[in-house]
């Protein structure tokens, strides 16, 4: 998880905006990647949203989270140069991955099942962070949009 908070305050830091970590985790299919984005900058595909979470096995957990981390990339991706495209793709995936976000801060308290999921998915989650660190370095340029703002800040 220490990992994925990394990766978060990083993407933060890349937008210039304010805002807190957050780990995600959510239900137990393993690697339930959410829709892709459509084609239209404006309007990306709507992603899978995450089930409530409940408990799953460390595995599920970094299957879901990598889904998510992927989906949050397609979603940058799609928007390219439209930072309200951005600002509605990221507000979108926030309100999908709610209960998986808040999930994975519950379970971001318990330093036993905190070093677990680094142990497990530190290894797995190196390719999705190659497509995402790109995605949002691109990204910078909306940082003071508000739509995007307001979009990172409901992940605090």
């Amino acid at each position: 998880m220490k990992l994925v908070s990394t990766m978060f305050v990083c993407l933060t830091l890349t937008l210039g905006v304010g805002c807190k970590k957050k780990d995600e985790k959510a239900a137990d299919k393993p690697a339930e990647k959410a829709a892709e984005p459509a084609g239209s900058a404006a309007a990306p595909a709507a992603p899978t949203p995450a089930a409530p979470a409940g408990d799953m096995t460390t595995e599920a957990a970094c299957d879901k989270t990598i889904g998510m981390m992927t989906s949050m990339a397609d979603a940058v991706t799609a928007s390219k140069d439209d930072c309200n495209a951005l600002g509605a793709a990221l507000e979108k995936w926030v309100a999908d991955n709610k209960s998986l976000i808040e999930w994975g801060k519950a379970q971001d308290k318990d330093p036993a099942k905190k070093a677990e999921f680094d142990k497990v998915c530190t290894p797995k989650m190196a390719p999705v962070l190659e497509k995402l660190g790109p995605a949002m370095q691109g990204a910078s340029k909306c940082a003071d949009n508000e739509k995007v703002k307001a979009a990172l800040a409901a992940l605090e």
